[in-house]
């Protein structure tokens, strides 16, 4: 947070005291949207790190020769990508 946001923060808290004070709801409800954006990148990673792994193995020499022989079954794996629109929040009212 820069300086001129941190002016903002401390004059709104000063017009309403309350309003830097969420309930234990919605603390919960945050603290929860936070815990499950960390599971998903770390989902993603893990996965993306599984698909690399798989598509140098893949394309290691005698792997290559012998997977050639399976057809689709083998073929390298893509990489995961967020659909558009992802990136935006849905909007959430209380």
């Amino acid at each position: 947070m820069d300086c001129q946001d941190d002016t903002v923060a401390s004059g709104v808290r000063a017009a309403m005291p309350s309003a830097g004070r969420a309930g234990p709801r919605v603390r919960w409800w945050y603290a929860g949207q936070a815990a499950l954006k960390e599971n998903i990148a770390v989902e993603r990673m893990r996965f993306n790190q599984a698909a690399q792994a798989f598509n140098t193995r893949r394309n290691s020499f005698p792997a290559v020769l012998i997977l050639g022989y399976f057809g689709d079954r083998f073929r390298e794996r893509a990489y995961f990508k967020a659909q558009p629109g992802a990136d935006t929040a849905p909007k959430v009212t209380f």
